[in-house]
């Protein structure tokens, strides 16, 4: 499987063209290419919406966090793409990830993301609210 982050969306033809190099290539490894996949076809989650969703749902594991943002109409393109994102987020001192292998915001990122004051778009309003149906 290979994974495309195009600038813009890609024609059939690009994309035939693509795959055609791409299996070339891979084969002189002895290799073939099983899928190819466009990211940014969806509505793949950026970096905000992943620490927003972190935040609002911490402590979280991967499913967890790929659920909750498959349930807000976000397309996950899978597991292990989830796991490289975290995973850059944890090198970057964004995320902590505890023994436990669930994922808590670092307080740098809480106060980056900063907060408001007012209704239920408030993070911490937010937060408390999820946490209040997480214990139903």
């Amino acid at each position: 499987m290979v994974w495309i982050d195009a600038k813009r969306s890609l024609d059939e033809d690009h994309r035939l063209a693509i795959s055609e190099r791409l299996g070339l290539f891979l084969s002189s490894f002895a290799l073939s290419l099983s899928s190819l996949t466009q990211l940014g076809e969806g509505n793949a989650p950026g970096k905000l919406a992943l620490l927003r969703q972190i935040r609002a749902s911490a402590p979280v594991t991967a499913e967890e966090l790929r659920e909750k943002l498959t349930r807000k109409g976000l397309s996950v393109p899978s597991a292990d793409w989830l796991t490289r994102r975290l995973d850059v987020l944890r090198k970057a001192s964004e995320v902590v990830r505890l023994g436990d292998g669930s994922y808590v915001p670092s307080a740098a990122t809480i106060r980056a993301l900063g907060t408001t004051l007012h209704g239920r778009s408030s993070p911490d309003v937010s937060r408390l609210l999820a946490l209040a149906r997480g214990k139903r």
